[in-house]
């Protein structure tokens, strides 16, 4: 029973001790990080946050709720097409742009976009957004958050 204990406790450290990663399946990846992150940016005061959904930095098991907010995953044109239509020919439409290496540092940029229609073609316009920094750890084999910053 004691070496059972000190199995699970061992473990737990281990999973405690790794670093963020780019797998998007994974619970600690960048990108999901990214998205909570904007999520608990004082600046967004909406209750509902959509988001292009694109699984090379996201996965489809990815929260509903993140800090009281309900993301809409959507995925695809049509899917966008018929958010707008039926949010008044507008909506946010939030974008994560996938891992960057710039001077030095990792980033994720989060990206919001009011997105209107007209026909069939999409239109965005960039309101700025968020650079979420990141530093490789060797070691914790993998990524730890640095800073945020809101351009």
């Amino acid at each position: 029973m004691r070496t059972l204990f000190f199995t699970i406790l061992l473990f737990c450290i281990k999973v405690q001790a790794q670093g963020l990663t780019t797998d998007v399946r994974a619970d600690e990846n960048i990108y999901l990080y990214a998205l909570k992150e904007y999520c608990n940016f004082s600046e967004i005061s909406t209750k509902s946050i959509y988001v292009q959904f694109d699984s090379t930095v996201m996965w489809y098991d990815w929260p509903k709720i993140i800090n009281d907010k309900k993301i809409n995953y959507l995925d695809g044109s049509s899917e966008i097409i018929k958010e707008i239509k039926a949010q008044k020919d507008s909506i946010v439409l939030v974008k994560i742009i996938p891992l960057r290496y710039e001077k030095e540092s990792f980033f994720v940029n989060v990206i919001p976009f009011l997105a209107t229609v007209k026909g069939k073609d999409i239109s965005l316009v960039n309101g700025g957004g968020l650079r979420v920094t990141f530093n490789y750890s060797d070691k914790n084999k993998g990524f730890a958050f640095s800073e945020i910053e809101s351009y």
